[in-house]
């Protein structure tokens, strides 16, 4: 017997069996594959997720970047120059001015700024002072120097009760502080 009359005999069995042959070949080839196929797929999907979000983000970027600028703007403003040691002791005194304290010391001390020269960095303008007041003055006084016009950081403090006061008035107080405030070299 050949495969014509095999297949005019048992017509549904060979149509059948081809059939099987067929789809057993697809379903090995298409299984060989797959993995591959998910892998790319996942691929496709993290970066089609990026690209949205790059388009998502990208419809405020001239403002953010608007903003961005006007931000370091005023933050170049505020920073110090590591090598104006009377501007930065004015600064404290105009402090000192407008909060009522009044300064017993102030002193420079080493700052960072030699070291970070090369580098083009930040650096800081370190301060030791000693201030006397009353006690709403000397907190003003170092609200202003953490919150004023210059970055500021207060490194180390130490207060104590100046004079004896009677109970009707806030008692005077002395502040010993070390500060450092961020400048340009």
């Amino acid at each position: 017997m050949n495969i014509k009359e095999l297949s005019q005999k048992h017509r549904y069995v060979f149509f059948s069996t081809v059939a099987s042959v067929l789809l057993l070949g697809f379903g090995v080839f298409r299984h060989i594959g797959l993995p591959d196929l998910e892998a790319e797929r996942d691929n496709l999907s993290r970066e089609a997720a990026r690209i949205h979000t790059n388009v998502v983000n990208a419809s405020s970027l001239a403002e953010n970047v608007q903003a961005l600028k006007e931000l370091n703007a005023r933050a170049a403003t505020r920073v110090a120059r590591a090598s104006d040691l009377a501007g930065n002791t004015q600064y404290f005194y105009k402090i000192e001015a407008d909060t009522g304290v009044k300064e017993i010391s102030l002193t420079p001390v080493s700052s960072t700024a030699k070291k970070q020269q090369a580098q083009g960095t930040y650096s800081t303008v370190g301060f030791n002072a000693t201030v006397e007041g009353r006690f709403h003055q000397v907190l003003a006084f170092l609200d202003l120097l953490e919150g004023g016009a210059r970055y500021g950081r207060i490194n180390s403090l130490s207060l104590r009760q100046v004079a004896k006061s009677d109970t009707r008035q806030e008692p005077t107080v002395a502040a010993v502080l070390n500060v450092e405030i961020l400048a340009l070299p």
